[in-house]
């Protein structure tokens, strides 16, 4: 058989769609094929590219589950928690963690910030004279320097205060942002697109907007407002769509009729969008057959993510519990549905259920992480 050499263009195009987890087996085939791992360009196209999964934690793992649209099925793997350096610097019991842009960040039980990309099983871990808090999100500023929000309430005040901490390698820049008074409630997750965060809040008018916090200005703004009514019965869920725009889920609690709203215009880096140019599609309306009841409180909102194919974004998955703290994932496309369970974890102890995360693999390498100077 006579081998063919396919022009070096076509060859990274073919990879940048290959998933971390079986990227990484290729990069002993040559010294060009390992060298894109350090290649910029060639991380961030493969990010863009890559298949958003969903993730969870037990008491002793992590998992993740991919999506297969062959079947479709379900693949859940067990990370692998041998890394050298994550057991001398964090117990194995996990407490929680965020992730932003591929990089799972966790400051549970330790004085730091461990920063890991299982794909790559590589870690790095930030010391702190201090404890960072255990509940926060991750962005950062136009200098590519990685930060945390913390939130808080007062007793007594209604307005919700935020602190910012920046992660160095030993000692942690707080700063105090202060109170927000023009809105009180999340009612969404939060998401992290190019370093800003974004999430769905209601204002004291019972407005809904999307609103954003930008670590570069450090102060939270409405970004844009929402078009549909506020209504505290609805569950809403926000994530990233190919690492440019903004999608938005609507599920109304008492019909399950599911609105999946798309930004039509990609998010660039400005603070503040304007009414006429953040435009929102109704990319499609569902109806799940038996799909679950959610019972909760504005402080307490369902534990429920999904993300849209990037290849056809017309094709919906969500996971989420049924009504007997099953979990279950359904994917969605036109009149197509299938529901499949998850069951292939570690119980809990206590009998508590894992919380599921969205979570995008990419080939981003913890050392990228900028540090600040020891002192």
């Amino acid at each position: 058989m006579v081998s063919v050499n396919l022009p070096w263009e076509l060859v990274e195009e073919i990879l940048c769609r290959v998933p971390p987890q079986s990227l990484v087996k290729f990069r002993t085939v040559c010294k060009q094929w390992n060298s894109l791992f350090d290649d910029n360009k060639f991380v961030n196209d493969h990010f863009v590219q890559s298949q958003p999964q969903f993730i969870f934690r037990t008491e002793s793992k992590i998992y993740s589950v991919a999506v297969n649209f062959k079947g479709p099925r379900i693949e859940v793997h067990e990370l692998p928690l041998a890394i050298p350096g994550l057991k001398s610097e964090m117990p194995i019991r996990l407490h929680d963690y965020v992730d932003c842009d591929g990089l799972l960040f966790c400051t549970s039980y330790f004085n730091g910030v461990l920063i890991w990309n299982p794909w790559l099983r590589q870690t790095r871990f930030f010391a702190s004279k201090h404890r960072y808090p255990v509940t926060y999100d991750i962005g950062y500023d136009n200098k590519k320097q990685y930060k945390m929000l913390d939130y808080y309430k007062c007793e007594g005040d209604s307005s919700i205060k935020s602190i910012i901490y920046e992660i160095g390698l030993y000692a942690k820049k707080v700063k105090d942002v202060g109170s927000d008074s023009t809105w009180s409630i999340f009612q969404s997750n939060s998401v992290s697109l190019n370093g800003t965060l974004y999430w769905a809040g209601v204002d004291v008018n019972n407005g809904i907007f999307i609103r954003s916090f930008s670590f570069s200005t450090e102060r939270p703004t409405t970004f844009c407002s929402l078009p549909f009514m506020y209504d505290d019965d609805n569950v809403l869920a926000l994530a990233v769509f190919r690492k440019d725009r903004l999608s938005l889920l609507n599920l109304c609690n008492k019909t399950s009729e599911i609105k999946i709203w798309l930004t039509k215009n990609n998010i660039n880096d400005r603070e503040v969008g304007l009414e006429e140019d953040v435009v929102w599609i109704n990319l499609m309306t569902v109806l799940i057959p038996n799909f679950p009841k959610f019972s909760f409180y504005w402080y307490n909102r369902p534990d429920l993510t999904y993300f849209l194919d990037n290849d056809d974004a017309k094709r919906l998955v969500i996971c989420c519990y049924d009504e007997t703290d099953q979990a279950y994932i359904y994917i969605v496309k036109g009149v197509m549905f299938k529901k499949i369970k998850i069951d292939q974890y570690e119980v809990l102890s206590d009998y508590s259920r894992p919380h599921f995360h969205t979570y995008i693999p990419s080939l981003v390498r913890p050392s990228r992480v900028k540090e600040d100077n020891k002192n």
